[in-house]
């Protein structure tokens, strides 16, 4: 196993906490506060680096705007890796859509969205149409004190198809009721449900259908087969149901389980898992269309990993969490691996191995840096290899993660290879694209301003 580190990347430190990044094959598009680059993931070097100016009262590297958030993704990359685009904060509270040649760096075009009220704003996740979602909410969180009543629940959808080698607005489109959930902004393909409602936003046409009316409340869809699923509760039952591509109902399940607020579904790849109340118990249902078990995996369940023939791990986080193991037939605890601090999370599975990755806390102080964890999923076996402050990525043969005592590093880590370690520096920016030399060099990149 080697790793490649990638040192002084304009706006990459402590505050800048927020990372765009996006691999197709083995190269990876990342974006920072500071720039946005291409690396090369086999051969370890940055093809290009693009810099910009950041401004002085930003401290969070992500947000400079009031009125908008990010949460979904932030980086759009076509299917080919031939265009990349990102947003940017604009003039007066506005939007920035700005795309690049996604092999040489050199911009395409740029195209300003006017943004009038707070919103949340993402790409769709969809590498052959460049959709850019502007989703807004109120009443979830207003107060009823001191007498004041807050509205009923309310949300909005707009949304725009542009053209990703010319920024040309293909379809523009307003949608109220249309809801994405927290947790789907970062992976919206267009299925949306709100209460009883299920529907689709099509990416091609811009027009949104409903698809299903339910007498419960849905979770949020999720991809399944050629298809889709999605988990519903009412006051004594929860379960699932699933959508062919047309959108008809092909299956259900039910359990009895009152007292539910929320249901959600993760696809392993190879199987269903049903968690219940944003918390510990989960059905495992498989590829089967009834339940076979169900566990508890403390504190609060983030992600639910299975390939084909192998057990189903959990990664849980909050203090106290970690990493389960059960057994797809039976339910059987089959692992147990709790850091000394914090919880595991972020567990990821690398593509083409059979390897789990995570970050991973071995000591109480949160002045030392975690490692990486790599875990087996053939036979439970786990090591711990070089420092990963946050793992923000995989790539097919590999992770890629924050290193350094201020996060200031960019670590790529290749499973195949040897134990090596290699640096390349890179500080500053420019304007335009510039095309790297391999490692070995330093580099030093003008920024507008003039600084280096």
């Amino acid at each position: 196993m080697s790793v490649t580190y990638i040192d002084s990347i304009p706006g990459f430190d402590e505050a800048d906490r927020r990372l765009g990044v996006h691999s197709l094959d083995s190269v990876t598009f990342v974006r920072s506060a500071g720039c946005l680059m291409r690396i090369d993931l086999e051969a370890g070097h940055v093809d290009w680096l693009v810099g910009r100016s950041l401004c002085e009262n930003d401290d969070t590297g992500a947000e400079l705007s009031p009125r908008i958030q990010y949460w979904g993704q932030e980086l759009w990359v076509s299917q080919d890796g031939n265009v990349v685009a990102e947003l940017e904060p604009g003039e007066e509270g506005g939007l920035i859509v700005a795309a690049r040649n996604g092999l040489d760096g050199q911009g395409l075009w740029k195209h300003s969205i006017p943004v009038t009220a707070r919103v949340t704003v993402f790409f769709a996740a969809d590498a052959t149409r460049l959709v850019v979602c502007l989703f807004r909410e109120s009443g979830r969180f207003a107060s009823e004190e001191n007498g004041y009543k807050p509205p009923p629940y309310a949300c909005h959808t707009d949304a725009m198809r542009l053209d990703p080698l010319t920024g040309q607005i293909l379809w523009n489109g307003s949608f109220p009721s249309l809801r994405i959930g927290l947790l789907q902004q970062d992976s919206f393909a267009g299925i949306w449900s709100k209460g009883t409602v299920l529907g689709r936003l099509d990416f091609e046409t811009g027009s949104n259908i409903i698809l299903y009316q339910s007498s419960s409340v849905l979770g949020d869809p999720i991809p399944c087969g050629n298809g889709l699923a999605v988990s519903w509760h009412n006051q004594k039952e929860i379960g699932v149901e699933w959508f062919d591509e047309s959108g008809g109902l092909t299956r259900s399940s039910r359990i009895p389980q009152p007292k539910v607020r929320t249901t959600r579904l993760h696809n392993t790849g190879a199987g269903l898992a049903l968690q219940i109340n944003d918390a510990a118990t989960f059905w495992w249902y498989g590829d089967e269309d009834r339940p076979l078990w169900s566990a508890r995996a403390k504190p609060y369940i983030y992600r639910v990993r299975r390939s084909a023939g192998t057990d189903v791990f959990v990664g849980t986080d909050g203090m106290g969490g970690r990493v389960f193991g059960f057994d797809p037939q039976t339910g059987q605890e089959t692992l147990n691996l709790k850091p000394t601090l914090g919880g595991v999370g972020s567990l990821s599975h690398i593509d083409e191995h059979s390897l789990l990755v995570a970050s991973f806390r071995t000591s109480k102080s949160y002045s030392r840096s975690p490692s990486l964890l790599l875990l087996s999923t053939i036979d439970r076996s786990h090591r711990l290899a070089y420092e990963c402050q946050s793992l923000e990525g995989t790539w097919r043969h590999g992770a890629i993660c924050r290193a350094g005592e201020r996060s200031e590093r960019l670590a790529i880590i290749d499973v195949r290879k040897q134990d090596t370690t290699r640096s390349v520096r890179k500080s500053g920016g420019d304007e335009s694209a510039s095309l790297l030399p391999p490692i070995g060099a330093v580099y030093a990149f003008k920024l507008p301003d003039g600084r280096y």
